[in-house]
């Protein structure tokens, strides 16, 4: 069987990346969603439970008074917004790993081997670089990793004030910070992503 020449080989390894990129990129828009939908059902609880309708004002509690049943039911669904709030930080850590793994698969051999990246070159390489590091750290123990990507991104641990308290825990990746990745990833196939915080002009 003859070998496909090198451009239709390359067309089709990029074509495939995209259906991937795209496929994880669906997945990731869906379980958002169904974060967000569990917030609109922990609300919905609290307004059925207090027999009040979608316009009305959520009634004070009394702090002070320990059989309150306000604050009963308001620490209930505190306890489950921040069960929720926990669930996004494990998906978005999640979705980091899985988009770092797919790039690494699909595009990071043809970048060391110097493929064009376009004018944002160094930008995209830094982003990309950030990427791998933030991966690397919430897949592996305190250690080398962890101390990486805080020199490099500060930001990701806002909670942390000294090195010895980074660590997969103390990670934090939000929506923008993910969306920022997977932009710098679209950018190494030369796609400009529109909507995404980083608008790159890349070469086609």
């Amino acid at each position: 069987m003859a070998r496909l020449p090198p451009s239709t080989s390359k067309a089709i390894r990029q074509w495939l990346f995209r259906i991937d990129l795209e496929d994880l990129e669906d997945a990731y828009a869906g379980a958002i969603a169904s974060l967000a939908h569990r917030e609109a059902e922990v609300e919905q609880m609290v307004r059925r439970q207090l027999g009040l309708d979608p316009e009305d004002e959520f009634p004070p509690c009394d702090p002070n008074d320990l059989e309150d049943p306000i604050s009963e039911i308001y620490e209930r669904a505190s306890d489950m917004d921040a069960r929720t709030e926990r669930g996004g930080h494990l998906i978005r850590k999640t979705f980091l790993i899985a988009l770092f793994h797919l790039w690494e698969r699909h595009r990071k051999p043809r970048i060391e081997r110097g493929a064009e990246l376009g004018a944002d070159r160094t930008r995209v390489l830094k982003l990309l670089d950030d990427l791998e590091a933030a991966a690397n750290c919430a897949k592996h123990p305190p250690g080398g990793p962890a101390k990486r990507i805080y020199a490099r991104r500060p930001d990701l641990f806002p909670r942390v004030t000294e090195q010895a308290q980074v660590s997969e825990r103390t990670l934090h990746i939000t929506s923008e910070v993910l969306d920022e990745f997977f932009g710098a990833v679209w950018a190494s196939l030369g796609v400009r992503r529109e909507g995404s915080p980083l608008v790159l002009q890349m070469n086609e």
